[in-house]
């Protein structure tokens, strides 16, 4: 009586543990509606998602049934994804990457809010800024001419010599 309650407590672990890997896998699925991936990252993500999952899988068989793979075991964990994937996982996973991304839309638009004054603010120094180091080439060259005798620009030169001629 106590084997077939061992077994039977296997089975349902099992289920249990089909359904969890499935929970779990359903937020990755969700990442992915919400941020976009390339082929390569979702092999990534999937080969290291599943070789976790069967290391969970076997501790979760090595506690309760001493590492031993019945094949009921593994009935129950396929019965369990199956389960939960017929049931509430397809419009969980639609209806939290809508979320989710409503969400992210109302962050951007508030940060596109917020960034509006600092635009603002920048454009203006960007002017003074150019206006700045206009008046300082122009006081380069009025320095230069009347200090130092120089004169920095052919265009200069050219109205020099223009004026020398006439």
């Amino acid at each position: 009586m106590e084997t077939l309650y061992l077994q039977v407590r296997l089975f349902l672990v099992s289920v249990a543990s089909g359904i969890g890997l499935l929970f779990l896998y359903d937020f990755l699925r969700i990442y992915r509606g919400v941020i976009h991936h390339s082929r390569l990252k979702v092999f990534l993500e999937d080969y290291f998602f599943w070789l976790g999952s069967g290391f969970v899988i076997f501790l979760m068989l090595y506690q309760f049934n001493n590492g031993a793979i019945r094949s009921f075991s593994a009935f129950g964990i396929a019965l369990g994804m199956w389960g939960y994937h017929v049931g509430p996982s397809t419009p969980w996973v639609c209806t939290m990457s809508r979320v989710l991304r409503w969400i992210i839309r109302q962050i951007k638009k508030i940060l596109a809010i917020l960034q509006k004054p600092f635009r603002f603010i920048w454009k203006i120094c960007k002017k003074v800024i150019m206006h700045l180091k206009k008046a300082e080439k122009k006081a380069t060259i009025e320095f230069n001419k009347r200090v130092c005798g120089m004169k920095n620009t052919k265009k200069e030169e050219r109205k020099e010599n223009e004026r020398e001629k006439t």
